[in-house]
Parts: structure tokens; C-alpha cells; sequence
């Protein structure tokens, strides 16, 4: 209920002046309209973090209780963070509190301030601080909000003799800025109704795997930091979340050479005065970062390099090539020469279809575009060989990829993905793909496969491990 009256307030200001006030039924009327929910962990729940909690008020002894961070990821794959309590007594037996019914994303403070002093020494870490940005925070006081900043570049930019020399100046002090924001904890909230949702442009397409960590400073006061990812669809952008008090967090974008990639946990104590971190920036070796600001961080050694062979590689694939490759896993898909073979995933749909054994053409679209009848035709021009880019990607699919324009005859249709019953009843001759007996892993056997043709040490001893388990779980 309070989310709807929440909501009915940030629309407040367009309901007819005539109309008002409303009667509290109606207002949550409109709220419950504008209210668009969302399933926090539909698709999963995973990478658990665990800290002390910060009151121990009420523990009985030899019984500590903690805090508990989750990914959770949703709909449409996107990710947030959410917790749960508990406690741990001296025979190691685990309790969680009682979920909530209601979770409510925390809101952030509206023109939250920024400290002029941090963010001047932010643009110095990084290589970024110029005259410009000098004259700038000059005119700003100790604190200043997103609004302030905006007046106070607009003004600069027109005293200045020559604004487009600045405009690289400017946007990087906007961006830097607008990474940055503080979430409000409503008084009483328990941690397990939290939810920290994505909300800057670095988050757009989620926060994944927060590692929690209890830090204890040098002049004994302790705070409670988080480094996660933030992902934008395309990139990845270290983040550092930080609760120095039951009231707000506050989120920073890391910054400096070697705040790259994933996998970065802060240290609990400072090593010699400084903060320290670890990291595995280039997804082979662990690397330790060392720095004076713990948001930017511009030194770094590897600690740890590959030693064994299964160490050595990184080898990824995207899922539905994976698929496909898995599928042949089966005899009676690797039987064919001339197989067709679809994945007919939760997003993507992709199809290879093969001649005399060889890969001849492919095709990918998007799968909520599509019904029975749709895929059954681009599967039917991707046998005859009349399937084009052109026409896929005016479609709105992601195009296709044509090597050999031969036909094939469709006498086979091999389906794997998790929306393989779209093709069920078609006029196609279907058969579900059964690698190994588990059509789940589908793309798992691909992978492995995959791994075989990319390690020769290592591929016969795959090819005896997977050709040794027909018809049964290899786990």
C-alpha cells in the first residue's frame, strides 16, 4: 500500500487542480496504476556474500548474527541486490530470520551533495583535472549538488573564450557525477525488505555479484563496503557501495588503470597505511591493487599466475551456439549430414543448418517476435537455401549468414533451448535433441565439445569422457 501512495505522489502534480484533493481511495487507484512490478528473482537467486552484522543486540552467546547479499536476477536477466539475516551459533547451525511479505527498492536522495574536496581528488586520480575543471569547482562551496553543477559548467562555458575546448572537461565531470548517487533507508526498514535496484546509466542492465565486506579503519571506526559490477548492456564498470551509517548508502564508480573488469574484493584492514584489493583483471591471474583513495586505484601486481593447464584458459561461448554444438552430442543428430539444428531460446532464436557435414548457413532472430508459423518459415528458407540478411534484419532478428546457397531437403529438424515446444505440432519433422541423456545441458556438452577442439592436450581425453556416456547423465 505504501508503494502505491508512493507512486501516486511522483504523479501528483498531473492530476487537475479541480480534482484535488482526492480521496485517499483514489489515490491509491492511481498509484496501483502506476505501479509496474517487478519479479526480483524469477530467473535466480545466487552469489551469496556474508559480514558480521554491525547490532548484535539481543545474540545469545556463542551465537554471532549476520548479513546476508544476493544477486537476484529477474525478468529479462536484469540483476539486483537483496539480503537476509540471520545467525550462527558455536555448532555452526545456520538461521535465517523470517522473509518478509513486501520489498521495496530503496529511493534516492534527491540532489544528494557531492564533496567538492573528494571529487577534486577523484579527477586528480584519474589524469583528469584541468583548468578548466579547477575554475569550475572553484565557484562551488564544499558541497554541491548535480543541479549546482550544471549551472556552474553552463556558466563557465559561456565566459569562457573557448567552450568547445572544454566540452571533453565538462562531460567528464558529468559523468563522473551522475555514477554517483545516495540511497535513503527508511527508519526501521528491516535489511530483508531492501532491495538495492539499478538506477544509474553504468546499471541500466543490472548490479551483479556485491561482495560485502566489515572495514576496519585505522582510528577504529569501521564501515561496511560492497564492490560490485555494474553492467550497461555493454560494459562493465567496477562500483564500490558504502554504509557508514544505518541510514544511507552511498555508491561511487571505482576509477584508474586497474579498476577493470570483474572480481574485485577490498580488504578488510589498510596494509601498511594503504587500502588494498584483489582482483582478476585479465581472468587469468589474481592480481593485488594497492591505494591511498579507495575509489581510485592506479597501482597493481599479479600475485598468482596460471599454474596448472586447466587454469590457463578462459574459454566462453554464447549460449545458443553452445546449444547447437551440444545437440550434436546426440547420435542421432550427428547421424545426419545435412542436420538442421535449432535453439529456440528465452530471447534468441538461433538456427545452423548443415550440408554433406559442413556448416552452410545460419540464421538469428529474436524469439518473442516470433510464433510457430514465423520460425517454421525462416527455418524452411534457411534449408532452401533463399534465407538472406537483409531480409532477417527487416525483420528485427539479427540477420543471417549465408556460405552455401545449395538447398537441402528438411528431413530433419533437431530442437533444443528452453522454448523448443514453439516447433511442437508443426508441419516440420521435429526432434528433441537428448545429448547424453539430459537435454538441460545441452549447452554444457557444447562447451565441452568446444574445449576438445580448442585444446589438443586435452581432447582426447574429452572426446573419451563424452563419446563413453552416450545415453546416460555424465554427473
Amino acid at each position: 500500500m505504501e508503494t502505491w501512495h508512493e507512486n501516486y505522489r511522483a504523479v501528483q502534480h498531473l492530476v487537475p487542480r479541480q480534482a484535488l484533493p482526492l480521496p485517499e481511495h483514489l489515490q491509491m487507484l492511481i498509484g496501483a496504476f502506476f505501479t509496474s512490478e517487478y519479479a526480483i528473482e524469477s530467473a535466480a537467486l545466487f552469489n551469496p556474500s556474508i559480514v558480521r552484522a554491525q547490532d548484535q543486540t539481543g545474540a545469545p552467546p556463542g551465537t554471532t548474527r549476520f548479513l546476508m547479499s544476493f544477486r537476484a536476477t529477474g525478468e529479462g536477466h536484469l540483476s539486483s541486490v537483496v539480503f537476509r539475516s540471520g545467525a550462527s551459533d558455536r555448532e555452526n547451525n545456520v538461521t535465517f530470520e523470517k522473509q518478509p511479505r513486501n520489498r521495496s527498492p530503496l529511493q534516492a536522495v534527491e540532489d544528494a551533495a557531492f564533496n567538492t574536496r573528494q571529487f577534486r581528488r577523484v579527477l586528480v586520480d584519474i589524469g583528469a583535472h584541468d583548468p578548466f575543471q579547477q575554475m569550475v569547482l572553484k565557484e562551488l562551496g564544499e558541497e554541491f549538488t548535480l543541479a549546482e553543477l550544471n549551472a556552474a559548467l553552463d556558466e563557465a562555458m559561456n565566459i569562457h573564450p573557448l567552450p568547445v575546448a572544454w566540452e571533453e572537461s565538462a562531460a567528464t565531470m558529468l559523468t563522473l557525477a551522475r555514477s554517483d548517487y545516495r540511497l535513503e533507508i527508511p527508519p526501521g526498514m528491516d535489511p530483508a525488505e531492501i532491495v538495492i535496484f539499478p538506477r544509474s546509466e553504468n546499471e541500466r542492465r543490472g548490479i551483479e555479484d556485491l561482495r560485502l565486506v566489515q572495514f576496519t579503519d585505522e582510528d577504529g571506526s569501521q564501515v561496511l563496503y560492497g564492490t560490485y559490477t555494474a553492467f550497461n548492456g555493454t560494459a562493465v564498470f567496477p562500483t564500490l557501495m558504502e554504509l557508514r551509517d544505518e541510514r544511507t548508502i552511498e555508491v561511487h564508480t571505482m576509477r584508474g588503470q586497474y579498476a577493470l573488469n570483474k572480481g574485485m574484493a577490498l580488504f578488510p584492514r589498510r596494509i601498511n597505511g594503504r587500502y588494498v584489493m584483489s582482483g582478476r583483471l585479465d581472468g587469468e591471474s589474481l592480481y593485488i591493487l594497492e591505494s591511498d583513495n579507495v575509489l581510485v586505484w592506479n597501482e597493481g601486481r599479479i600475485a598468482q599466475e596460471p599454474e596448472y593447464a586447466w587454469e590457463l584458459p578462459v574459454l566462453g561461448a554464447v549460449t545458443a551456439p553452445a546449444a547447437v554444438l551440444g545437440a550434436l552430442c546426440d547420435p542421432a543428430v550427428a547421424a545426419q549430414p545435412d542436420a538442421m539444428i535449432v535453439n529456440v531460446g528465452n530471447f534468441h532464436c538461433l538456427a545452423f543448418q548443415y550440408r554433406g557435414g559442413q556448416f552452410a548457413r545460419l540464421f538469428e532472430h529474436h524469439t518473442g517476435l516470433l510464433n510457430q508459423e514465423g520460425l517454421t518459415g525462416w527455418i524452411e528458407r534457411l534449408a532452401d537455401g533463399s534465407i538472406s540478411h537483409q531480409e532477417v534484419f527487416a525483420g528485427h532478428g539479427h540477420g543471417a549468414l549465408v556460405l552455401d546457397q545449395a538447398p537441402v531437403a528438411l528431413d530433419f529438424v533437431a530442437v533444443t533451448g528452453p522454448r523448443r515446444a514453439m516447433l511442437n505440432g508443426s508441419r516440420l519433422p521435429v526432434y528433441q535433441a537428448v545429448p547424453h541423456g539430459d537435454q538441460m545441458m545441452t549447452g554444457c556438452f557444447g562447451l565441452l565439445r568446444a574445449c576438445a577442439d580448442h585444446f589438443p592436450n586435452w581432447r582426447d581425453e574429452i572426446v573419451h569422457a563424452l563419446d563413453t556416456g552416450q545415453g546416460v547423465s555424465l554427473w
